[in-house]
């Protein structure tokens, strides 16, 4: 086996790894899904700087690119997601600040008109989080997480209005409405992202 072949059936490995597709490798290294469909064809061969780029993406060794040496590849692990704990803690963070500007917004409202419904600052505060938890799970490309986040924005922010909406008229016989509008747009997002994972 030839190098143009090594290099192709390794990147063409290693992307299945990490579960992308050719148009998800091509986007993290700045070249078309058409360059990267050649290369994993053996029709033409990346240069030292996308071998570089390559190598440093999925955690191995220009080397191992040019290698089919089997025992080699059987050492290779699909890297963890680069900074997932630094990500992570982001989203602690974003999360705890939200809620602690909910915790003095009801604090604030309390202390200054002796009413309760400023509780409903900690329910508006949920649909945050839940964007903050759905770009999250964008940015380390995990589809699954990305549905669950979206179908909890979309009833988080439907249980706001409805909540807010029963609070103002003080009507909380339109739950019905609520529970609808949750069922249409929930299959809507899951359709838009069953539709998104066939592609």
């Amino acid at each position: 086996m030839d190098i143009k072949e090594n290099i192709a059936n390794n990147i063409t490995q290693l992307r299945k790894k990490n579960h992308w597709t050719q148009a998800d490798l091509a986007e993290k290294i700045n070249y078309s899904d058409k360059a990267v469909s050649k290369w994993e064809r053996g029709e033409a061969v990346p240069d030292i700087e996308t071998l570089y780029l390559l190598s440093r993406l999925f955690g191995v060794d220009i080397e191992y690119f040019l290698n089919d040496d089997k025992d080699i590849q059987k050492e290779y692990v699909a890297p963890k997601v680069r900074g997932l704990f630094k990500k992570m803690a982001v989203l602690f963070l974003c999360s705890l600040a939200t809620l602690l500007v909910s915790l003095i917004v009801f604090i604030i409202g309390f202390y200054r008109t002796g009413q309760t419904h400023y509780w409903l600052a900690f329910v508006w505060a949920t649909p945050l989080i839940s964007v903050f938890t759905y770009i999250f799970f964008k940015i380390i490309n995990v589809w699954l997480g990305q549905l669950l986040s979206s179908c909890f924005i979309v009833v988080s922010l439907s249980a706001c209005a409805y909540l807010t909406m029963s609070f103002v008229i003080g009507n909380y016989s339109i739950w019905m409405i609520w529970l609808i509008t949750v069922l249409l747009v929930g299959a809507v997002v899951l359709l838009f992202f069953m539709k998104k994972e066939k592609k």
